[in-house]
Formats: structure tokens, sequence, C-alpha cells
């Protein structure tokens, strides 16, 4: 929804009723969230984020870069698209670059670097079901 400037709200209706409503994002005070903070410590919501695999990144695309850790990681990936457009930052033309270092940083701290220097920051979240995910957005300014 929100690539389209959609929303998704809870209303409530009754006093154990609520219905979800679709409407513009301007029209919407509070909206269903992107997923919830991690009630844990996130190395043990996401243990595969935090593995240090030897990493080195050449003038690659920021897409093609996200597609290629994703699977490694075993958490998907959602990219706030919407805000992604508006910054006017397109990962397919964002090209990249991460150092080969000895394996110090995480996963997690490689996607951070290389995000960074995109303009674009990452949160470790979970959906309803308590499953992690990386919400992929615009550096707040």
């Amino acid at each position: 929804l929100r690539p389209i400037g959609l929303v998704a709200a809870p209303r409530k209706t009754g006093p154990t009723r609520v219905e979800l409503v679709i409407a513009e994002a301007r029209e919407i005070e509070e909206t269903w969230p992107v997923g919830w903070p991690v009630q844990q410590a996130p190395y043990k919501t996401a243990p595969d984020l935090f593995k240090k695999p030897p990493v080195e990144i050449k003038n690659t695309p920021l897409s093609k870069v996200l597609a290629a850790i994703q699977p490694r990681v075993k958490v998907p990936f959602l990219l706030d698209h919407r805000g992604l457009d508006r910054q006017e930052i397109d990962p397919d033309q964002v090209m990249v670059t991460y150092p080969r270092r000895p394996t110090l940083h995480s996963d997690l701290k490689v996607i951070d670097s290389i995000l960074f220097k995109a303009r674009l920051t990452s949160e470790l979240r979970v959906d309803e079901a308590g499953n992690p995910f990386l919400w992929i957005s615009t550096a707040k300014k």
C-alpha cells in the first residue's frame, strides 16, 4: 500500500471489534505500523544477521548486493519504496563498495555501511507472527 500512497489503519467499531481501513496516507493520523520493535536481543531474533563471513563489494548496484545477502542472513528485506521514491534513491542505480576486511564485521554491519552510503538505514523489526525482517528506509533527518 505504501508505494502507492495508501496505508492500512485499525478503526475500533465496537467494544471488542476492530476493522482495517485502507485510506490515503495524508488522511490517517495513526496507521498500521511496518512491523514492531523486537522484544529480545537482536542477535537472538535474527542470529544469521550477526555472522561474520568475508565480504568484498566492488562498485555493484545496491539492489544486487541486497539480493545476494538476503538468502544468507535468512531474513526478508522490506524496502520503503515510497520513501526511496521521495528521496529519488533507486537501488538499481546506486553503486556501492565495501572493502575486504578481516572478519570483524557482521552482515548487519556490512548492510548498515552500504545503506549509509546510499542515504538509507535499516531496522530489525518483527511481523504479527513474530517473524523478523529488515526494514530499509531513508535515513531520518
